[in-house]
């Protein structure tokens, strides 16, 4: 698996993804929030870093491997 550029592409909605960020690795989710208001529809979104980092400058993800199957 390659790093993918979050200017490249973003993961989806409450994907569990490895990210960059800051010099070091974490284990995130990535969240899209939805917001309406009387005419228009606004989209945000935001990481959800372990252990917890309020500002996360992530520049980088990558999807989790699949778990190892038993024999």
């Amino acid at each position: 698996m390659k790093w993918i550029s979050v200017k490249d592409k973003l993961p989806e909605d409450s994907q569990e993804v490895l990210v960059f960020s800051d010099g070091d690795f974490y284990l995130a989710n990535f969240y899209i929030e939805y917001m309406w208001n009387d005419e228009t529809q606004s989209m945000d979104n935001y990481w959800s870093l372990m252990p917890y980092n309020s500002s996360p400058a992530v520049t980088h993800w990558m999807p989790l491997s699949k778990p190892p199957m038993e024999d």
